[in-house]
């Protein structure tokens, strides 16, 4: 199975799809993204089932909940979820 890319505004980074750990390089990563140490693709995969989707090859970094290696959690932003949703529907481009 492939990995996923999460693109934010400073750029992206890669997760395993499974477990949601960080599988890019530390080098890689940009500097705003390496507080993060790992995503929460269990709740992704469970928003997806809800919306009759597959869990996609790229997310948007504000769409997927992220761990932080002070032990703090960034939950994804609904509301730009729903947007997400509408464009991914509407065969729209993304907006990181």
């Amino acid at each position: 199975m492939s990995d996923i890319t999460i693109r934010g505004p400073h750029g992206a980074f890669e997760i395993c799809r499974n477990s949601g750990h960080m599988v890019s390089a530390y080098g890689n990563i940009p500097a705003k993204y390496k507080g993060y140490s790992s995503c929460d693709v269990n709740e992704l995969k469970t928003w997806c089932d809800r919306q009759g989707m597959e869990v996609p090859n790229e997310v948007p970094i504000l769409c997927i909940g992220l761990h932080r290696y002070d032990g703090k959690f960034d939950a994804p932003v609904e509301e730009y979820r729903e947007e997400w949703l509408y464009q991914l529907r509407n065969g729209q481009p993304l907006a990181a």
